[in-house]
C-alpha cells in the first residue's frame, strides 16, 4: 500500500508587491497541494490580502480621516480669522477629499477580497468538496 506524501512536503514562498521592499507585500498565499497519481487531490491556500485590505481601512478610519477633518476645519477657522490664507484651505479641503477616496479604494479592496474567498469556496461546492482557505491574520 503506498503512502500519501505529506501536505506541502515540499514548499516555496513567493510576495506580489509592488514596491522595491519585501517588508511590505500586497498579498502573502500559502498553498499546499497533495497529488495522487499526478492529480490534486487536496489544496489548502492561506491568503493574508484580506486582512492587509481590513487592516488599511481600519488605519485609514481612525488616524488619517479624523487627523484629516481636524486640520480642515482648523484651516477654515483660521481663515475666517484671518490666520490662514485660502491656498491652506484648499490643501486641507484636498488631503482630507484624498484621505476619504483611500479610505473607499481599502473597503473596496476589502469587499473584493472577500467575494473572492466566497467565490472560492463557491466553486469548490459546485464540485462536492469544501474549500480549505483561511485568512491570516496579522497581530496589531
Amino acid at each position: 500500500m503506498a503512502t500519501a506524501a505529506p501536505l506541502a512536503a515540499r514548499s516555496d514562498y513567493r510576495k506580489v508587491r509592488d514596491r522595491a521592499s519585501y517588508a511590505f507585500a500586497l498579498v502573502s498565499v500559502a498553498v499546499a497541494m497533495r497529488l495522487e497519481e499526478g492529480r490534486i487531490a487536496d489544496v489548502r491556500i492561506a491568503l493574508s490580502q484580506l486582512d492587509n485590505a481590513r487592516r488599511q481601512a481600519l488605519l485609514v478610519e481612525r488616524q488619517m480621516l479624523p487627523d484629516a477633518q481636524r486640520t480642515y476645519d482648523a484651516a477654515r477657522e483660521g481663515f475666517s480669522l484671518g490666520k490662514f490664507g485660502f491656498l491652506d484651505v484648499l490643501d486641507a479641503q484636498r488631503t482630507l477629499f484624498d484621505a476619504r477616496a483611500q479610505y473607499m479604494g481599502a473597503l473596496r479592496d476589502y469587499h473584493l477580497q472577500k467575494a473572492e474567498l466566497e467565490r472560492l469556496n463557491r466553486v469548490a461546492g459546485s464540485m462536492g468538496k469544501k474549500a480549505r482557505v483561511s485568512v491570516r491574520v496579522n497581530p496589531d
